[in-house]
């Protein structure tokens, strides 16, 4: 397949001032582009994608500059839920159906890799930046409890991991809800602050040279002979032998791409409570692991250092959220899965609310290819991208120094049409369809 060459920081009433920004601990700024440069690698994107490949290129000696069109990490990558955990978008079980068992052990090895790779950088730093824990707790709402087993040991030989099965009496010493079934805990995935760990490996970055930009929107892409003319707004051209497309959800057009045709753009959203709700939800929830449930449109939800809960939910590709919207239907949540506490969550404060775009192609895996211009794709991550887009760098970094045969894994799944105007209203009444098969 040839894809032809060819967070603005926003409060327009669909993303507002995030709990991150409130509470950041590392300070990052860096100039917009200007001039004329030349480089080896451009890399279009300054979220987990793009920044973790240049952190990779750097090390490697590969001369390399970031543009990102607003302030790195204002989109999805410093603003989500701070969950990663193996694995993809697309469940496990269905890449092993669609491509066999060996390659599907890959594939989670692929996945796994970007995990720990994340994971060395959060031990890193210091935990005031990181907030580094690990363990996330996947519940379940199905009754089917021994078949949840059967497959979650399945599940453990076939990858070679130690997830543990919580059956309803071991699970509700950890959360109690009436609707939660079973579980299983992953100890190697962890929860951590993404716009800390997103401006840490910024700032590390630029210690040494200056090839970061914000406010440096790329506008338009030319391939002459051998090399990549690329506009920058504010009237820089920089040159370079390869071009790498890291973007998701807030892709932008960018004359010389044509990538919109594929993507979807979804939209979740998030609250923050105010910080007594550990002591509010004492009885419900008696631990400090991240914990989300089964549901393609389910909840995910975490204390924070300061003790608010945050509160993950929704996806919806029609319209957007507003403030009284997300708070409105995390009370709703709220009260669903902690029917006990309805009281008291109906007085809970929400300080903090706010929504983001996730980019995903139709197959609900990433875009990771070269075309034989040599220009780099890596993008479409969705809900599952703080593992997956360093994993997916990595093999970015391969290809550059030479192992282009890496990437072609990921040759059954290219994108397809997403139907235009209609494509985004019918991908809505899937989604739609998918909360109602939830109820």
């Amino acid at each position: 397949m040839e894809l032809a060459v060819g967070h603005e920081k926003k409060n327009i009433n669909n993303v507002f001032n995030t709990w991150y920004l409130d509470n950041k601990e590392v300070t990052f700024s860096c100039k917009p582009f200007k001039g004329m440069d030349i480089c080896d690698t451009l890399i279009i994107g300054g979220g987990i994608a793009g920044l973790s490949l240049k952190y990779m290129l750097d090390q490697n000696n590969i001369s390399s500059i970031l543009v990102e069109q607003n302030t790195i990490a204002s989109g999805a990558s410093g603003m989500n839920g701070g969950f990663c955990s193996s694995g993809w978008s697309l469940d496990q079980e269905i890449i092993k159906k669609k491509l066999g068992l060996k390659k599907s052990k890959e594939f989670f090895q692929i996945s796994l890799n970007g995990l720990n790779w994340l994971k060395s950088i959060c031990k890193e730093c210091s935990p005031s930046i990181s907030q580094f824990k690990e363990g996330i707790l996947n519940v379940h709402f199905s009754e089917k409890i021994k078949y949840l087993e059967t497959l979650s040991n399945k599940f453990n030989e076939n990858y070679g991991v130690n997830n543990i099965f919580l059956k309803k009496e071991d699970l509700a010493r950890i959360i109690n809800s009436p609707l939660y079934s079973s579980g299983i805990l992953d100890n190697e995935a962890f929860q951590f602050n993404p716009l800390n760990i997103m401006l840490y490996i910024a700032e590390k970055l630029i210690i040494n040279n200056n090839s970061i930009f914000e406010y440096s929107k790329a506008q338009k892409i030319k391939k002459k002979k051998s090399e990549f003319y690329i506009e920058i707004s504010n009237g820089g051209v920089i040159r370079a032998r390869r071009v790498v497309l890291a973007t998701g959800g807030y892709l932008s057009e960018i004359s010389g791409i044509n990538i919109n045709k594929y993507l979807f753009k979804f939209i979740t959203s998030i609250a923050v409570t105010e910080p007594v709700c550990s002591k509010t939800f004492k009885n419900n929830i008696s631990t400090n692991y991240a914990i989300h449930d089964n549901r393609r449109a389910g909840n995910y939800f975490r204390f924070l250092p300061d003790g608010r809960l945050l509160w993950g939910r929704d996806i919806k590709s029609v319209g957007k959220l507003s403030r009284n919207q997300i708070i409105k239907g995390t009370k709703k949540d709220l009260k669903k899965i902690f029917p006990s506490e309805e009281k008291n969550i109906n007085n809970i404060s929400i300080d903090y609310a706010w929504s983001g775009q996730l980019g995903y192609f139709s197959n609900l895996m990433p875009l990771v290819f070269k075309n034989s211009d040599n220009l780099f794709y890596i993008t479409g991550f969705g809900g599952h991208g703080m593992n997956t887009a360093p994993a997916a760098a990595l093999l970015i970094k391969d290809a550059i120094l030479g192992a282009d045969r890496n990437l072609e894994i990921f040759s059954d799944f290219r994108p397809q049409w997403n139907g235009g105007l209609l494509g985004k209203y019918f991908a809505e009444l899937y989604l739609q369809w998918l909360k109602f098969c939830d109820l």
